[in-house]
């Protein structure tokens, strides 16, 4: 049996594609980088700490250590290290 962990989403709205519940958070694998992401049009925002409208094409790849197919979906604990309380995320 496999376990899926949960995709927790920020409660606010995506700058880039106007909706809510769109934006999360991944984590490397490799060396622990968090990347947030809309799911809706797949971009990464730059700078994780703000949802401003630098963004690259989602394409699996770390942009800090460049390994490929190692982000995979953040845990509470790496949201609530970000300043996240659980009130704001779903």
């Amino acid at each position: 049996m496999s376990i899926v962990p949960p995709v927790w989403y920020l409660r606010r709205e995506c700058p880039s594609c106007g909706q809510g519940s769109s934006l999360t958070y991944l984590k490397c694998d490799s060396c622990g980088s968090l990347h947030l992401v809309c799911e809706e049009e797949q971009l990464e925002f730059l700078d994780c700490s703000t949802t401003d409208f630098a963004t690259r094409v989602l394409d699996n790849t770390c942009r800090i250590c460049l390994n490929v197919n190692c982000l995979s979906t953040a845990a509470s604990d790496d949201l609530q290290s970000l300043g996240y309380e659980p009130i704001d995320y779903q």
